[in-house]
């Protein structure tokens, strides 16, 4: 069976939907093997919804190879890699995005495998 929202739960969705329309620079990340909010139903949808708003120019998003959703899942090996560290450098890139005014390369999915590479 398939969940199918009611019409009072579009209603209230949509109040707070997030269709794209980004007005300031933005950087994400996700993880390639996250289990939970997976890059093809939630980063790559969003990134292409601000494709459509032709707003990409503000936008770069970081695909961290075997980045899993729970930081503590890679102490079970099968080649998890921690987001943490890469959230810290994307926030740090962000604020030099923004401080410089410098929108240069966004627009890109990029996939990382070290925080240095958001630098």
């Amino acid at each position: 069976m398939t969940y199918e929202p009611s019409a009072d739960a579009r209603k209230a969705i949509a109040t707070f939907a997030h269709d794209g329309a980004i007005e300031k620079p933005l950087i994400s990340i996700a993880g390639t093997r996250d289990p939970f909010i997976t890059p093809e139903l939630n980063a790559l949808a969003y990134q292409r919804a601000i494709s459509a708003r032709r707003r990409a120019r503000l936008h770069r998003l970081f695909l961290v190879e075997g980045g899993t959703h729970v930081d503590t899942f890679t102490a079970f090996g099968y080649g998890l890699r921690a987001q943490l560290p890469f959230a810290w450098a994307a926030f740090d890139r962000l604020v030099r995005t923004v401080e410089a005014n410098d929108t240069a390369g966004t627009g890109k999915i990029v996939t990382v495998s070290s925080p240095s590479q958001l630098a």
